[in-house]
């Protein structure tokens, strides 16, 4: 560490930490020697862990503990940065530790000289100039391996300083490789440790436990148990367990067979979706800057070939007026109109049936997009705790929705009437 740093004993909390935030800090293994001679700390936590608050702390301690240093919190996003700045400006605001507050620079100047940055990694080349003596690198997972190891990780080692890197895991990226060190004797700067939200004993059992039945078992596992997965706890598993076959179908007399359609007119693309009644992919098709009259005309198309199939209909935005006018030529059609919870039932509803094998689709070129959108459809939570579900910014989820819906179409097998509207709302 640069010897301008002058350390003197202070000591400040944001909160009080529970038993695992402890550990954390060192403080209820403070004569372990892993702890002594680690430089970075590698942090694999749970939702809800405490993550914002414990590196927070850390920060804030060690600005103060140093004169003349400067500090960085790095996030994904610029959002997700202002998160930590709120935290440490409303908790000190009163009590004089602060010389200077920029809430546009999201930048914190302390009496003893000392600066706490908060900065986004979405321009790396910002990142670029005076090096810090901490950095804590927020959701690191979730950050490319080139801003570690291009930027901030350089930056460190022009001036001897120390990593906080926390993050719930995403499958088996950079973090993994950095958590993997910090288990490993011959990389004594690292310590590792896993904290599930378990841990936090302000969670309720029971809404671990709700979370653990309502969501995918590798979401689950990856968001809570702050496990390391191989695929990078995708929404969809066995993605590639579920080929059956090599080409598209034709119409069998006597089968019934559900549509799904979901529906866009420039930037995204128009998909049909067909369904067997064995749940499987018999027909699909994808298409995109197409007037609505023969997007209408299409969809009536393969319904009358594929024996007057029911249709299950995006029904959000523009998709309610082509279900208006598909109902009034009297299609056997249903509207989905998508809310998060809805959005939420239809998409693990998917996931269930695709890890238990009860849906399939032909392995052929025709399905190839499918399978990619499959492959990176991902999630969010929420800061209320909810999952939203969609493709990475910048990717399609047409295919994914078309074949959402069709499976829910089968899955449900339930008798609609000509005037329902069904927002499936639970």
């Amino acid at each position: 560490m640069a010897e301008t740093a002058k350390k003197k004993e202070i000591k400040v909390e944001l909160y009080t930490p529970h038993q695992a935030q402890r550990i954390f800090h060192q403080e209820s293994i403070i004569n372990n020697e892993i702890w002594k001679r680690s430089r970075f700390r590698i942090s694999a936590c749970g939702r809800r862990w405490g993550k914002t608050l414990s590196a927070g702390n850390e920060l804030l301690q060690f600005a103060l503990e140093y004169n003349d240093v400067l500090c960085q919190w790095v996030a994904p996003r610029y959002k997700q940065a202002k998160i930590p700045f709120r935290f440490i400006r409303k908790a000190f605001r009163n009590t004089g530790l602060f010389s200077d507050v920029s809430k546009t620079d999201l930048r914190i100047e302390f009496i003893n000289g000392s600066v706490i940055e908060f900065r986004s990694g979405d321009d790396p080349d910002n990142l670029r100039g005076e090096g810090p003596l901490l950095i804590v690198l927020d959701e690191a997972a979730y950050v490319t391996r080139e801003l570690w190891e291009e930027v901030l990780r350089p930056s460190l080692a022009e001036t001897g300083g120390k990593g906080i890197l926390k993050s719930t895991p995403k499958g088996k990226n950079y973090f993994f490789e950095m958590f993997q060190r910090g288990l490993d004797p011959e990389y004594p700067d690292f310590a590792s440790f896993t904290f599930p939200s378990s841990t936090n004993p302000y969670i309720p059992e029971m809404e671990m436990q709700a979370a653990k039945a309502e969501l995918p078992e590798s979401v689950f596992k990856q968001e809570y148990l702050a496990e390391f997965l191989d695929d990078g706890a995708g929404v969809f598993r066995n993605i590639k367990g579920c080929f059956k076959g090599a080409a598209l179908g034709k119409p069998n007399v006597g089968w019934d067979y559900v549509i799904g359609v979901d529906v866009a007119k420039h930037q995204d693309f128009t998909v049909i979706c067909v369904l067997d009644k064995n749940k499987h992919l018999v027909d699909l098709i994808r298409f995109n800057k197409i007037e609505w009259p023969f997007q209408k005309a299409r969809i009536a198309e393969y319904t009358k070939k594929w024996n007057n199939a029911r249709v299950i209909l995006d029904a959000s935005g523009v998709g309610d007026v082509i279900y208006d006018d598909l109902k009034r030529i009297e299609l056997d059609i249903v509207p989905y109109k998508f809310t998060n919870e809805s959005k939420k039932v239809l998409i693990e509803g998917l996931a269930v049936d695709m890890e238990q094998d009860r849906v399939s689709y032909p392995n052929c070129p025709e399905v190839q997009q499918l399978i990619g959108e499959l492959e990176i459809f991902g999630y969010e939570i929420t800061r209320a705790g909810n999952v939203r579900y969609g493709a990475p910014q910048g990717y399609h989820d047409d295919c994914v929705i078309a074949f959402a819906l069709a499976n829910w179409g089968m899955r449900s097998r339930r008798v609609y009437t000509a005037d329902e509207v069904f927002t499936h709302a639970f």
